[in-house]
């Protein structure tokens, strides 16, 4: 489908928050980033994951009570290095928020973007929510409004799946998650798909 906005203006906080991603990527300061970053990106309103539903941007307008499509299942990539700084090992860690953003970066071709250099790059803005790392799909796991944490850039391909929510009254938010391993994000070029199950639900 067509992209929502061709000259979407991220603000001062997105833009921060895209440069501290991409800084560890391509090693240059998020600073150094920021100013190079362009001063529009495009911004896509869904994606759809390969063999399943479709996810979409947050928006503070939708309809109250309607089924929300923009919670999902995400991983970070953890790292612990010994005392001289090396890695010795990596784990994904899991992780569960809220999709405010799908961006659509273009990489110029100066040597500064290193490897990511005319790339086209994918990235999401997410709102974490704390869930400890748990497996909403075999654990479960719950969270409340005071588990919301700050907004964070990533990879859209970090996303792995959509989520559903059920309201436990006095619990908070349980996380209905039926991923599988082999879930992923793929770009949906037209049309809408079918309704997905109704996971957000009132106990």
């Amino acid at each position: 489908m067509a992209p929502q906005n061709k000259a979407y203006k991220p603000s001062h906080d997105i833009r921060q928050r895209i440069a501290e991603y991409i800084s560890p990527i391509i090693k240059k300061s998020s600073r150094s980033i920021q100013v190079r970053l362009p001063q529009t990106l495009v911004s896509w309103g869904k994606v759809r994951i390969m063999g399943g539903d479709t996810i979409e941007v947050h928006s503070e307008h939708a309809i109250e009570n309607k089924r929300s499509r923009s919670w999902v299942k995400y991983e970070l990539l953890g790292v612990t290095k010994d005392r001289n700084n090396n890695v010795i090992d990596e784990n994904a860690e899991i992780c569960y928020g809220r999709l405010e953003l799908i961006l659509e970066f273009n990489v110029p071709g100066d040597d500064f973007w290193g490897l990511w250099k005319r790339s086209l790059r994918l990235l999401a803005v997410v709102t974490p929510y704390r869930t400890n790392g748990k497996n909403a799909a075999t654990t479960l796991t719950v969270f409340r409004e005071s588990d919301k944490r700050a907004t964070i850039a990533l990879d859209l391909q970090s996303i792995t799946n959509a989520i559903g929510r059920i309201y436990r009254e006095q619990k908070g938010w349980a996380i209905v998650d039926r991923s599988d391993e082999y879930s992923r994000t793929i770009f949906v070029h037209g049309g809408d798909p079918e309704e997905p199950d109704d996971d957000d639900a009132l106990l």
